[in-house]
């Protein structure tokens, strides 16, 4: 946890965070940074990375079309496009299952979504 704290302190000063608001941290399961970023930037919204939200997603509803829906509702840039994309989910989804799991974890959308390697 001292090493989080240590480049969460770093990150913030490197990067001048002075409106915590403005920033996203995005990451793959890292429970102590939440708790680090809790401390040290309580505004600063934490999300983890589509990839491991998708490796979740994919345990119970895997097939190829919904992957590649999942994955498009991510690469939406504006709120208007995730939900179109979220609703063509929904009218592609085999089970409601599938659509529920997607609108509970994935569906609070702001375009700072980044996929660098898919």
């Amino acid at each position: 946890m001292e090493t989080w704290k240590w480049f969460i302190q770093v990150l913030t000063e490197n990067i001048e965070i002075v409106d915590e608001e403005d920033y996203v941290i995005m990451s793959d399961k890292q429970k102590r940074l939440q708790s680090v970023l809790a401390q040290i930037l309580p505004r600063v919204e934490h999300r983890n990375c589509v990839q491991y939200i998708y490796k979740n997603f994919k345990r119970h509803h895997g097939s190829l079309l919904i992957r590649n829906t999942c994955w498009a509702c991510a690469r939406a840039s504006t709120k208007a496009k995730h939900l179109a994309e979220i609703f063509d989910f929904k009218e592609l989804a085999i089970d409601t299952a599938a659509y529920e799991w997607i609108s509970n974890n994935a569906s609070n959308h702001k375009h700072y979504v980044k996929i660098s390697s898919l």
